[in-house]
C-alpha cells in the first residue's frame, strides 16, 4: 500500500506529522461483511477502541502510523483521543 501522512497533536499537545497507510484503504481491501458497522482497534496492552465503520471509511486522513519502536498506532485527526490507539495488534470489524 502507498504511504501517506497525517497531522495530529501528540501527547505533549504539539502538532506532529505521522507516516503510515490508510485505514479506510486497508479496510476496503479486506472487504467487511454486509451488516458490519463497527471497527475495534485492539492494543498490545489490552486496551480497545470502537469507531463506527462508516466514520472510518469516510476518513481520508486516518492512518495506521509506523511506530519508531515497531508496530502501528491509530492516527485519526479530528477524532477523540480515546480512539488514538498505540501498539495496534488487531483490527476487528463487527
Amino acid at each position: 500500500m502507498p504511504t501517506m501522512q497525517a497531522e495530529r497533536a501528540n501527547n505533549a499537545g504539539q502538532m506532529a506529522t505521522y507516516t503510515g497507510v490508510s485505514i479506510a484503504g486497508l479496510l476496503q481491501m479486506a472487504g467487511p461483511k454486509a451488516g458490519a458497522d463497527t471497527v475495534v482497534f485492539v492494543a498490545d496492552y489490552g486496551s480497545t477502541a470502537e469507531v463506527p465503520l462508516t466514520d472510518v471509511l469516510a476518513c481520508e486522513k486516518c492512518i495506521f502510523s509506523f511506530r519508531t519502536q515497531g508496530g502501528f498506532s491509530v492516527v485519526m485527526p479530528e477524532f477523540p483521543s480515546n480512539v488514538q490507539v498505540k501498539g495496534v495488534i488487531e483490527i476487528q470489524v463487527k
